[in-house]
């Protein structure tokens, strides 16, 4: 290992003498570049080393909450619902949600409601998107309409004027004057 060092003496102390300062700096360096080339691999190994460890556990850690069964029960321990795993429960869970039936604001009829006008969640959202989609096509397509009309109806309207005022001005009169 090749250690290079500038020592800079900026000022001396009464008590401290060059040899001392020299000393120091000379340490001070040799630390630094020792920290720099030999500790620096060594820190980048053990952060990746630490990283894969740390997302195999929690992967395993999660892998492991996934796969447990899960029992849900009313308030007196009697068991209503029973899932083998905890993707079977999300994949249920968001079944009931998506084909709730909901009313026209998208909010969800209460079981006791007995509505015959409710709609399922995953409908009402579509056609939502639908409305919004159309409405702003319809929208730009109004404008672009209207603003193609009105500048057809101002070239005619210019046209009609500058003929009506050639017909009025008798220009060939004016042109053989």
């Amino acid at each position: 290992m090749i250690i290079k060092c500038e020592v800079e003496i900026e000022w001396v102390d009464d008590e401290d003498n060059i040899d001392d300062n020299v000393k120091r700096e000379i340490a001070r360096q040799v630390v630094v570049q020792i920290k720099e080339k030999e500790f620096a691999p060594i820190v980048s190994a053990a952060t990746d080393l630490l990283k894969e460890k740390t997302d195999a556990l929690v992967q395993e850690t999660l892998d492991k909450f996934m796969a447990k069964k899960i029992v849900i029960t009313d308030k007196w321990g009697n068991i209503e619902e029973e899932y083998r795993n905890v993707d079977e429960l999300l994949q249920d869970k968001f079944d009931n949600y998506i084909l709730e039936e909901v009313d026209s604001h998208g909010d969800a009829n209460p079981k006791s409601n007995c509505s015959f006008n409710g709609t399922p969640r995953i409908i009402f959202e579509i056609e939502k998107r639908i409305k919004t989609q159309c409405d702003k096509f319809s929208s730009n397509v109004l404008n672009d309409v209207d603003r193609r009309i009105t500048a057809r109806l101002d070239k005619s309207l210019k046209d009609k004027v500058s003929n009506t005022l050639v017909k009025k001005i008798d220009l060939k009169s004016v042109i053989d004057n």
